[in-house]
């Protein structure tokens, strides 16, 4: 008996050498294991993105949103306006306004900002089926302990698989998926050699998008939480692709003008800009679907919201 348990305890101990060893040459031929916080893993590298970066928290200037955000607002072009040690692109794949509002209220509280930026559309006014764990986020980013979450919340199949993708998509910019942050935490497509996809490039019908009224209630707590707080909101309506944009129809049209509309008076009494970049037509040539713009088209259009917010600026010091 004895010797079958010391059989079983070094058949057992073999076996977890072995699986340990395999993950070892596992996560160096990919990547480290991503913290467990969401099941999105662009949320995950994100918030990792930032416990890692090194330095202090500055983010004077930070955006934050959906992909809108993290694709179309160009690093440079805020940089070179703002300074670099001053800005932080927070945002992840497919961040509705509701999870935006929850996710802002913890970014600002650890990094203080004096200036948000939320580059958004029609979209991310939808229902999101993200699981996110707010309070892990938080505890994770204060901690000093790196490795708080991965022995609070580690899932074993999970880090494998979000091992496995995050070493793709960390290294490669000319996809979508991407995940190569830049040293500001965004992520610009190159024009050159990108992968377009034929039916990201034609866009989808907007109707069938049903918006979750919901959502304009967490817009309006996103613009109250910044007055209480003395942060300057400036929400900009990402472009679309001409050829895309021109042959929407007239149902299409009205919603987008409607919800645009709706948008800009829940931010005005509060004081907080709305700038529309769809009263300018953007070249097809800037963009690599019908709404994600190249490296090009997104220094194009911070360049142009930049400009837009500056004369804003100006016309509000003048009616004072």
């Amino acid at each position: 008996m004895k010797k079958f348990v010391r059989k079983l305890l070094l058949i057992t101990m073999v076996f977890i050498g072995i699986v340990f060893i395999l993950s070892i040459l596992w996560f160096q031929h990919y990547t480290l294991p991503l913290p467990n916080l969401s099941n999105s893993i662009s949320l995950n590298a994100k918030v990792e993105f930032l416990k890692t970066r090194g330095g202090n928290n500055n983010a004077n200037v930070m955006s934050i949103g959906s992909s809108y955000s993290l694709n179309n607002i160009n690093s440079n072009a805020i940089c070179k306006n703002y300074g670099v040690d001053q800005y932080l692109n927070m945002s992840s794949w497919g961040l509705n306004i509701e999870e935006v509002y929850y996710l802002f209220k913890i970014y600002s509280k650890i990094y203080k900002p004096g200036l948000v930026i939320i580059s958004s559309n029609y979209g991310d006014f939808c229902t999101s089926r993200k699981k996110i764990k707010y309070k892990k986020i938080s505890e994770f980013l204060k901690s000093e302990d790196y490795l708080y979450c991965y022995v609070n919340e580690w899932n074993f199949k999970q880090s494998i698989l979000d091992s496995r993708e995050f070493g793709l998509y960390k290294n490669d910019k000319t996809n979508y998926q991407s995940l190569m942050f830049d040293n500001n935490g965004g992520v610009n497509y190159p024009a050159k050699n990108f992968k377009i996809n034929s039916k990201r490039w034609d866009g989808g019908n907007i109707t069938k998008h049903l918006i979750n009224e919901a959502q304009y209630s967490f817009l309006d707590s996103i613009a109250s939480f910044c007055y209480v707080n003395n942060i300057k909101l400036v929400y900009v309506i990402s472009p679309f692709r001409e050829g895309y944009y021109q042959k929407l129809g007239e149902e299409e049209l009205e919603i987008l003008y409607n919800h645009n509309k709706k948008v800009n008076k829940i931010l005005s009494p509060y004081g907080m800009f709305c700038i529309n970049s769809l009263e300018k037509n953007w070249n097809d040539s800037l963009f690599v679907d019908y709404s994600h713009l190249s490296e090009e088209g997104s220094y194009e259009y911070t360049k142009y919201f930049l400009e837009q917010l500056e004369l804003m600026n100006e016309l509000a010091i003048s009616k004072k």
